[in-house]
């Protein structure tokens, strides 16, 4: 595996194009560069095209379909994903199978939440919410749900999950992962790009890189890493951090002398240090020797911004920082079908649409965490009245068309 870091998207790009620019394998292979978004998509296309002249047959696939497609590629048909452990599906299983375990004490707490629970709907909600976490699980824990399953862990989660495998055999991320990693020393991967960059990614989880680095015996694989800094900067916390870790060892602080370090780097650059670590310990990796960093200068407010570690966006663009944390938070925002597809001009124009916004978000929007009514509705007391409206016409439209 090929680790390319730089400070500069530009200086990542010229070196992705002279990757690309050598034909790895079948030279009318479509060219596979795996990206975390549409908008990084689209830029990457557009810059390669001004360095080639033109630019076709690529593959931009994002980094989870790019890990089912290879375990599939190395463990075969038995390595296809299951839809039964795609949240969307899951929650129906999930929503099933919590009436038949709640008289369990395990589920104390989940049978004390739906106490009231006399329609379903906080089943519902409550279902799809585990579903989310068990899907996060496979992927960011994968060594926990597997010890479930082996019997481990007494609490209600883990008897959920068990009870899930039991229904749907062990056909998760984890399990064929697991199963990827034993077969792919002797068993190269078939129907499968030979070559392999990751673009523009700001971070993975340990289980991905963790496939990737033992993809690589097989594939030629490049990461391509936006860094602001050339030196080692895992292990950077800010005043706050090293207080709390002091306090947890036990340690009084009045006796220390706490180094913060790099602000910036420590107050805003928590994603990247914890990318960092992860990388490190995922498996071998050469970098080259060519220093890929440049220094911007302080000539203007960009230039200087760029020096401090401050990096713009593209694959999420209109987002002050390239990580899925702040996407989540602006995600119902951005998907408004006004949201403006350029940037606001000012300050002003910004606080007018978002003013806007607030107020259809509180007073139109229905929201299926409160069954449908609006927050406006919810807050003045007024959803109880409706639902019980929709209820009777429910229940008048079953009358009729039993």
């Amino acid at each position: 595996m090929h680790v390319h870091r730089s400070n500069r998207t530009e200086a990542l790009v010229d070196i992705l194009a002279e990757v690309v620019a050598q034909p790895a394998g079948d030279a009318a292979a479509p060219e596979c560069i795996v990206v975390q978004g549409k908008g990084m998509e689209r830029w990457l296309s557009m810059q390669l095209a001004q360095r080639f002249g033109v630019w076709a047959n690529p593959l931009f696939p994002f980094p989870r379909k790019l890990i089912e497609r290879a375990i599939t590629a190395v463990l075969g048909p038995e390595g296809e994903p299951s839809a039964c452990f795609e949240p969307e599906t899951l929650m129906w299983a999930v929503a099933e199978l919590l009436p038949a375990h709640l008289q369990r004490p395990e589920f104390a707490p989940i049978r004390t939440y739906l106490a009231d629970d006399e329609r379903g709907t906080k089943r519902i909600a409550l279902a799809q919410r585990i579903a989310d976490t068990f899907d996060q699980y496979v992927v960011y824990r994968p060594q926990m749900v597997i010890e479930w399953e082996r019997g481990a862990g007494t609490d209600w989660q883990a008897v959920l999950w068990r009870a899930l495998v039991a229904r749907h055999g062990a056909t998760h991320v984890a399990a064929r992962a697991a199963a990827f990693l034993t077969a792919v020393p002797s068993t190269p991967p078939r129907d499968f790009p030979s070559r392999i960059s990751l673009f523009g990614i700001s971070a993975l989880p340990p289980l991905h890189l963790q496939l990737l680095a033992a993809l690589s015996t097989h594939v030629e694989v490049h990461l391509f890493v936006l860094s602001p800094s050339r030196e080692y900067w895992a292990d950077i916390q800010s005043h706050r951090q090293a207080i709390r870790a002091q306090a947890r060892r036990g340690v009084s602080i009045d006796t220390l002398h706490l180094t913060e370090g790099h602000p910036l780097l420590a107050s805003l650059g928590r994603l990247g240090r914890d990318f960092q670590q992860v990388l490190e310990v995922a498996g071998d990796y050469e970098e080259p020797d060519a220093d890929l960093y440049r220094d911007p200068g302080t000539g203007n407010m960009l230039a200087t911004l760029q020096s401090l570690g401050v990096m713009p966006s593209f694959s999420r663009p209109a987002v002050s920082n390239d990580n899925p944390y702040s996407e989540s938070l602006f995600k119902t925002l951005k998907y408004r079908p006004d949201y403006p597809a350029k940037p606001f001009a000012d300050l002003a124009a910004a606080r007018v649409w978002v003013d806007g916004f607030v107020r259809w978000y509180n007073h139109e929007h229905r929201h299926s965490a409160i069954c449908f009514v609006t927050p406006a509705q919810r807050h003045a007391g007024l959803d109880a009245a409706l639902l019980q409206q929709r209820k009777g016409v429910y229940e008048a439209a079953k009358a009729k068309h039993p």
